[in-house]
């Protein structure tokens, strides 16, 4: 009997000649693990793909939440808490505890802070009419009264884990709107 490649020719009489294919059991089932491998290899690929531009982004997202996040503690520590009788006379008695401060770095007032919020307002605060103070403290404590702080957090946290959704995006840009 002599060997060609994976076939035996047998070396008897050409009328009895025949070939036999000798793979392994064990071969064939490699070869047919390897073909079908090949062909679910795809999806496989796909997901994974799919998997890393997920977390790219939504890493990305919430990199930029916590840049946000310490940004605003940063300018928090920095300003100069307010102890100014105009504004605790202006505060109604009903309104839920807010920190005052002031700082050089903002030039309009803003509510910072989603637990434990605090109204910045600018420096130029000390020279507004009264009618201006309480316009914008009453604006601003309005923010602290809705929450306006955690709705904006758990928008933007939402946004960041459903960023594929154009549902995620409307709903944060429609919340800033408010």
């Amino acid at each position: 009997v002599v060997s060609t490649g994976s076939f035996y020719a047998s070396t008897s009489p050409p009328l009895e000649r025949r070939l036999v294919q000798v793979t392994p059991t064990s071969r064939v089932r490699d070869t047919q693990q390897n073909v079908s491998g090949a062909t679910t290899n795809w999806p496989t690929r796909i997901g994974v793909v799919a998997w890393c531009a997920y977390l790219l982004v939504a890493s990305f997202l919430l990199a930029r939440l916590l840049m946000g996040l310490i940004v605003s503690q940063r300018l928090l520590r920095t300003a100069t808490p307010i102890h100014d009788p105009r504004i605790s006379a202006l505060l109604p008695p009903s309104t839920r505890a807010a920190v005052f401060r002031e700082s050089a770095l903002v030039s309009v007032p803003v509510t910072l802070g989603a637990f434990t919020p605090s109204i910045l307002l600018p420096l130029a605060w000390r020279e507004w009419d009264q009618a201006k103070l309480q316009s914008v403290l009453s604006h601003e404590l309005s923010h602290v009264a809705r929450h306006d702080g955690l709705a904006k957090l758990a928008s933007l946290l939402h946004r960041a884990i459903f960023w594929f959704s154009p549902l995620a995006w409307w709903l944060d840009r429609h919340i800033s709107e408010l």
